[in-house]
């Protein structure tokens, strides 16, 4: 991520204050191409600046043509750049931040002033989708009211996305279920990145929301959602071909790898119900909490059981 401001840059200002005049951003495009030609690999993303929408980092003044001509200095000067024209180029996360959705007009006008040609140089844009009041797979819905505001129709990155425990209480079982569907939600909606908000907690103040999105512990102590993490990294590892659904109230992630392996990962937000998974062939059935769930084999597949309440099932076979 690239951000915020810098005491040299004319207009600028404190750390916090984003580059607003033509030398400014003039500055910081140099010093993003200049990261681009030293960094840049398939694996690193640079992202344009931090929620410019979001009146903490944009000087409290939020501007989108100010933002627009920001991203359009960097996006012509990093792509210029030695190693810039395979560069992983994406916008600023941007979320709701004053207003539910005030990110799409936001970033409606930042698309229009840019201009197609320059935004098409993108690798993707990047949403920061947090929803105190919804489950994960609201993320497809958030999606489809950007897609609809938004003049732009290449991929979509999620760089930040996570819940506290002010929203989800203290509940680490709940928290773990959520990481996973989180996951889940992002394969379904074809994103090339999900970046889970955070690592760790920033504190232990239980009033502060902001300190308690993490996957360990302020003390770096694992919660049980670092487990379901792992464990749906080691489940889509590996994947040669995918396919992913919504049938009904069924989640259903379809992984084809070497040798015939198949690996399913299915989940409910509907009432707790039991259903036959056709497998051709069953390795095992864990979740993604780590354990091995109540399961059956039957004619063609196999009985699992998928709510609200239950994590994701890793189904592995043929």
């Amino acid at each position: 991520m690239l951000d915020y401001g810098n005491r040299l840059y004319p207009g600028s200002g404190d750390w916090n204050l984003p580059p607003r005049d033509a030398a400014s951003c003039a500055g910081f495009a140099n010093y993003a191409a200049w990261l681009v030609g030293q960094y840049a690999a398939p694996d690193v993303w640079f992202e344009i600046y931090n929620e410019p929408n979001n009146p903490a980092f944009w000087a409290n003044a939020v501007n989108p043509t100010q933002y627009a001509a920001l991203l359009s200095a960097c996006i012509l000067k990093m792509r210029a750049a030695p190693k810039g024209a395979s560069a992983q180029i994406i916008s600023a996360g941007v979320g709701s931040a004053m207003a539910q959705d005030d990110q799409n007009p936001f970033m409606n006008t930042v698309a229009a002033t840019v201009g197609a040609t320059t935004m098409a140089k993108l690798t993707a844009q990047a949403i920061h989708p947090y929803d105190a009041n919804n489950p994960p797979e609201a993320l497809l819905s958030f999606i489809d009211r950007y897609r609809a505001a938004v003049p732009y129709s290449g991929p979509l990155a999620v760089t930040e996305w996570g819940y506290c425990n002010q929203w989800l209480g203290a509940d680490e079982t709940k928290r773990a279920l959520y990481v996973a569907r989180m996951i889940g939600s992002a394969v379904l909606a074809g994103v090339p990145l999900v970046t889970i908000f955070s690592l760790h907690d920033t504190g232990t103040d239980a009033a502060n929301p902001d300190m308690s999105f993490g996957l360990h512990r302020f003390d770096n102590t694992p919660k049980t959602a670092a487990k379901a993490v792992k464990a749906m990294a080691d489940a889509l590892s590996g994947t040669i071909t995918y396919d992913a659904e919504k049938v009904g109230t069924i989640y259903r992630i379809t992984l084809r790898k070497a040798n015939g392996v198949v690996t399913k990962i299915i989940w409910s937000d509907a009432p707790i119900t039991s259903i036959v998974e056709p497998m051709g062939s069953l390795t095992f059935v864990d979740d993604s909490n780590g354990y091995h769930p109540w399961f059956r084999t039957v004619a063609g597949g196999v009985m699992i059981t998928v709510g609200p309440a239950i994590a994701p099932q890793i189904i592995t076979g043929t």
